[in-house]
């Protein structure tokens, strides 16, 4: 809309438009930004009471608080007139109320990582089929788009959150892959033993699961439901 403001073809043609096809496209606009922002909810746990909580609280107080700070500006009152007018514009602003609230219900109500989504996350990062472990192609959707051949030169940018360079996306990926390593590692290690019978009666063979057998194991030792393979 600012550019059809500055060109005068551009403003007359949108001028020229009725009022319903101008409406309707709004409607659509801004229909599939709210829809695209709830699609953040697919990993979490919404039967949890906590989560639900969270987003309805959060939902409801962004749009109901900005309309009461409309109506009650004069109760705003810090002593300093510029901190008056920072407090009603943040407080005034939906999308501020509904994410600070959010932000803060999330981080002062208990509850685990797989309630809030962040084991889901993590898989969903390693089923990410745009990854390339050699050139880190899915990481590049966060670069600008100009100006990145300096920004990589510029070691302090790695540790700034808001650069496309910050180390932290890396470290998320490896982290999640050397837990989902590990549970692999932790599930093969519990796994029952592969019986066989050896030829002397009174002992079997079994195999670990590094495929070492063992012949010291007697059958009056085991446990009565195990089976002999």
């Amino acid at each position: 809309m600012t550019v059809f403001g500055c060109l005068g073809k551009f403003s007359a043609l949108v001028v020229s438009m009725p009022d319903p096809i101008i409406g309707a496209s709004f409607l659509v606009l801004f229909g599939v930004l709210a829809a695209v922002g709830v699609s953040n909810l697919q990993y979490v746990d919404l039967n949890s009471s906590r989560n639900l909580l969270c987003f309805g609280m959060s939902l409801f107080l962004g749009l109901s608080f900005p309309g009461w700070v409309a109506k009650n500006e004069h109760l705003i009152r810090s002593g300093n007139d510029d901190i008056d007018q920072v407090i009603t514009a943040l407080l005034g602003n939906n999308m501020f109320m509904g994410c600070f609230s959010a932000l803060v219900l999330d981080n002062v109500i208990p509850g685990t990582a797989e309630e809030r989504g962040i084991l889901l996350w993590r898989k969903s990062k390693l089923d990410d089929t745009d990854l390339d472990e050699n050139s880190h192609s899915s990481l590049k959707t966060y670069d600008f788009p100009i100006g990145m051949r300096f920004i990589r030169k510029w070691r302090w940018a790695k540790y700034i959150p808001v650069m496309p360079t910050f180390i932290e996306i890396e470290r998320e990926i490896c982290c999640a892959k050397e837990e989902a390593l590990d549970e692999e590692n932790d599930n093969a290690m519990f796994e029952y033993p592969k019986l066989r019978k050896s030829g002397d009666t009174n002992t079997v063979v079994s195999d670990d699961m590094y495929g070492r057998s063992n012949e010291h194991i007697d059958k009056a030792t085991l446990p009565r439901d195990f089976t002999t393979l």
